[in-house]
């Protein structure tokens, strides 16, 4: 839970603020990252041996309601939204060919629990990870290679990290686990700070590859060995990060659309956040004097 309170706060921090991925080195540094992990955790928090007993019929019925129900009501507010600021029909195919904006990733989840649930239970382990590692270099080459931009139904270049996730969680048994190195975030941000400022882009296997050592040698062990900090509204954040992810847009796009002051509109994004900080908090103290 504060993992998935951190994670969403850098979402929340990466969508407010202004500019292009490429153009704000902020922006930038949160998208090398926080994605990766939050796909990771999602895998780590799939107990394989748990879906293997249900019917896919349990787990459409089971995730329906978990998140799914959530998400189609976030997809259709949005999707209105958007058609009434560009009422166009090109529009709405382009809606329908790809949802908007950060409601890829509901879906996205979906399909990789549905796609791990089948080929577990139908080959060994060792099969099953090289099939899901295929599937990620097939979407990767077409990603490339395609004249077109592939649909963001699903999107298959995170499969990796939520395949590690699989593969802490439910077949890595050795009890031996490193201790939690900080040196590797540490150097993984300071490469990437490093790369923007020499104008040098690494998008893709590289750093794939960096990130996955980082998760390996600081994520996995920190978690393994219970060396989380503790807070209250990290966990809180973490707990409720399905509705949070889905809603913390609006305001956001809200604020973008009709707000044309850059300091205004920082402004506001503040404001919003410290009342959400403060309602938390006020939620924590009503919670203890009540017990």
């Amino acid at each position: 839970d504060v993992i998935k309170g951190f994670l969403i706060i850098c979402v929340i921090c990466g969508h407010a603020l202004l500019g292009t991925i490429d153009g704000n080195i902020v922006r930038y540094l949160i998208y090398s990252f926080h994605m990766p992990l939050f796909m990771f955790m999602s895998g780590y928090m799939i107990n394989l041996s748990n879906q293997s007993k249900m019917s896919f019929r349990d787990i459409c019925c089971k995730y329906w309601n978990r998140m799914i129900k959530a998400w189609l009501v976030a997809f259709v507010v949005f999707s209105v939204y958007q058609l009434f600021r560009q009422p166009t029909l090109k529009h709405v195919f382009t809606l329908l060919y790809s949802p908007w904006y950060h409601l890829w990733y509901i879906p996205t989840l979906f399909i990789f629990i549905i796609i791990s649930r089948f080929i577990f239970v139908r080959m060994g382990k060792r099969r099953a990870y090289l099939v899901l590692i295929a599937i990620s270099l097939i979407w990767f080459l077409l990603d490339k290679t395609l004249p077109i931009t592939l649909p963001r139904w699903f999107d298959f270049k995170y499969l990796p990290y939520f395949a590690l996730g699989l593969f802490f969680k439910n077949h890595y048994n050795r009890d031996l686990v490193l201790k939690p190195n900080i040196i590797f975030p540490v150097v993984y941000i300071l490469s990437m700070f490093l790369l923007k400022l020499m104008n040098i882009r690494i998008y893709g296997i590289m750093q794939m590859f960096l990130l996955l050592i980082v998760v390996v040698c600081y994520v996995y062990p920190v978690i393994k060995n219970d060396m989380l900090p503790k807070s209250n509204i990290l966990s809180f954040i973490g707990k409720n990060s399905l509705m949070i992810y889905l809603w913390h847009e609006l305001p956001i796009i809200i604020f973008r659309d009709y707000v044309s002051n850059d300091i205004l509109y920082y402004g506001l994004i503040i404001i919003l956040f410290i009342t959400f900080i403060i309602i938390v908090k006020l939620r924590d103290v009503n919670k203890n004097i009540c017990i």
